[in-house]
């Protein structure tokens, strides 16, 4: 009897042959990332016209964008692990639905108390790096993934998204009113976030590939966390602080920096901000590419030496 294609057993991550969807994974992934880092680090363009109303201080603001950030790493390692064992597809579109509704709320916060609590779901946001690199990595082909990753790493563009839509927005929309209760200014681009996100949750789950690789299916949990024992592991952990996580710190307070400390107005402040996130992130896939050529750690000490 003649095998149908739904009989077929999906390729296994080792498997180097090409992979029937990994295109769509990729860019879905990678807009859907972008989005999320965008959502993410809007506390960074919302800051100034937040401590305005609400009357708060540097540090206060501080514990804010804190929040959402130290929630947006928490979480990364059992999203990873997760997406392994679920799919991509599934963690994905959890992450863009369930972060699109502390967004929205966000637009509705009437004290520093909730925008702490609000800010800290927001940035849950921030783990989809972790299911992206894993649902990519299950679908690319080994000699193209360091490219691919790249690709989808450079979602973190998102960052500078808020940079350009944010002020604008704040500017053109402020003491307006609209349908179902929405205020312009400040508390607008939060309902637009919130949108975009059910929006691309939508596309995520219906265009991404139904029958998702998993790779770690079935594993048990010692399996999957194995790896930690590495040293060279923590190792590259410890690069990564290094790297993104003074990235994302800057990228967040630059602009309160720029307005405290040089007199400039928010839109410029914010473009300045983007000057700083542009080249991080557009480089990656060339990062990516020249990994693929030469191998990640030798990539990586001379971005290292260069730095």
């Amino acid at each position: 009897m003649q095998q149908t294609a739904t009989d077929t057993p999906a390729p296994g991550p080792t498997d180097d042959a090409p992979r029937t969807g990994a295109t769509r994974v990729l860019w879905l992934s990678t807009v859907g990332f972008t989005l999320m880092f965008a959502a993410w680090l809007m506390f960074g363009i919302l800051g100034k016209p937040i401590s305005t109303e609400f009357g708060l201080s540097e540090v206060q603001l501080s514990w804010i964008i804190a929040a959402a950030v130290l929630n947006g790493s928490m979480w990364r390692l059992p999203v990873g692990m997760l997406t392994d064992r679920l799919g991509g597809r599934k963690v994905m579109t959890f992450l863009l639905a369930g972060s699109s509704v502390p967004a929205y709320l966000v637009s509705r916060a009437d004290s520093y108390a909730a925008l702490i609590v609000l800010a800290f779901f927001v940035g849950f946001a921030g783990n989809s790096f972790s299911a992206g690199i894993a649902w990519n990595s299950a679908w690319q082909t080994r000699e193209h993934q360091g490219f691919a990753l790249g690709v989808f790493g450079a979602g973190n563009v998102g960052a500078s998204v808020t940079k350009f839509i944010g002020p604008p927005i704040i500017a053109g929309t402020a003491g307006a009113s609209y349908v179902l209760g929405v205020h312009g200014g400040w508390r607008l681009v939060p309902v637009v976030y919130a949108v975009l996100l059910l929006v691309m949750a939508a596309l995520t789950w219906v265009v991404a590939p139904h029958h998702d690789m998993l790779p770690r299916q079935g594993q048990q949990l010692r399996e999957q966390i194995a790896p930690l024992r590495q040293l060279r592991v923590w190792r590259f952990s410890l690069y990564y602080v290094a790297f993104f996580g003074a990235y994302v710190a800057l990228a967040a307070w630059l602009p309160t920096y720029y307005m405290d400390n040089f007199s400039v107005e928010l839109q410029p402040a914010a473009y300045l901000t983007a000057l700083y996130i542009f080249p991080a992130s557009l480089l990656r896939p060339l990062g990516g590419s020249l990994s693929d050529r030469f191998g990640a750690r030798r990539v990586m000490y001379w971005t290292l030496g260069a730095m």
